[in-house]
């Protein structure tokens, strides 16, 4: 009867640590819940595997699974695996918490369930700034000049460029000039129309998003690959009800990529006249438009999307 115990009673005093480590720590505006599940196999001790591993795995999972949401499920197989290598270890810069529901208990280990919270709008900052965000449909060119990179440096440069949809192409592209540092680190400069940034990191990915993050955050780069638009509305109930869509509308991945508003004001008459705006950078006006007309007619708000 012990030895049935046994396995029992490690898997019960492992998920109690794990109950232990739960964390979820005060929700920030923009964040995502991505349900994770982990297999823990047992060996015939009914010892289960490593739980930190365990944990890092589900963390670096949840947010893979937010990336892929981000891009709306559209990022080719080849850059899944460079993505996810990527973030693999910078998945706790992106992990605001995460909670572990009950356990699945089988004859061959758990089945353990993490519902991981993610800073979405950190992630798609990240996103956006190595340009992986905006080159879903068409690549950027560039200019490589690289000084004393082994052949392990230029794969892993390779890697980046294929992640971050760029190609080396026309002369008068931006031009990337990049070099190890002593210590082994990475240092680089970039060159685009008279602009000029520079940066040291200890690892490429970091380097490249700080590089490449000033290119993509120009307006007139932006607008290749998306569109601004001023939503206005009327016939808001109340503050409350238009700062709750203004959520809602934040967490449309590509359809509002980017979302300000520029002014609310409250009116008479029970709130009927409450009027918001705000200004969009949208991927996929078509679906921004789609979504309005769904969550808006139900809520029977007023509303114009133009050109601002």
């Amino acid at each position: 009867m012990n030895s049935k115990k046994g396995p029992l009673w490690a898997r019960m005093r492992f998920l109690a640590a794990w109950f232990g480590l739960c964390l979820v720590l005060a929700p920030v505006a923009l964040h995502a819940g991505q349900e994770v599940r982990v297999f823990v196999t047992a060996d015939e001790e009914g010892r289960l595997a490593d739980r930190s591993a365990v944990l890092e795995q589900a963390l670096q999972s949840g947010v893979f699974q937010e990336a892929e949401a981000l891009l709306r499920g559209r990022l080719p197989k080849a850059r899944q695996g460079l993505l996810r290598e990527v973030l693999a270890g910078k998945a706790p810069e992106y992990v605001l918490g995460f909670s572990s529901p009950a356990p699945e208990t089988t004859a061959w280990g758990v089945v353990l369930h993490f519902d991981v919270h993610v800073n979405r709008q950190a992630l798609r900052d990240f996103l956006q700034a190595i340009g992986l965000y905006y080159t879903l449909d068409r690549p950027v060119g560039y200019v490589l000049e690289a000084k004393g990179l082994s052949i392990a440096d230029a794969a892993m440069v390779a890697n980046m460029e294929t992640l971050s949809g760029l190609q080396r192409g026309k002369a008068d592209s931006p031009t990337l000039r990049l070099s190890r540092t002593l210590d082994q680190g990475w240092q680089g400069r970039l060159d685009f129309e008279g602009l000029v940034w520079s940066a040291q990191a200890p690892d490429l990915s970091r380097l490249w998003a700080s590089l490449w993050g000033n290119y993509f955050a120009l307006d007139r780069v932006r607008q290749g690959f998306a569109q601004r638009v001023l939503l206005t509305t009327r016939g808001w109930p109340s503050a409350v009800a238009v700062q709750d869509f203004d959520q809602v509308l934040r967490g449309w991945n590509l359809e509002a990529g980017e979302v300000r508003m520029i002014s609310m004001s409250l009116g008479s008459l029970g709130g009927q006249e409450t009027q918001a705006k705000w200004e969009i950078l949208t991927m996929d006006r078509v679906g921004l438009e789609a979504g309005l007309k769904t969550t808006l007619q139900d809520r029977q708000i007023q509303y114009v999307l133009a050109l601002p």
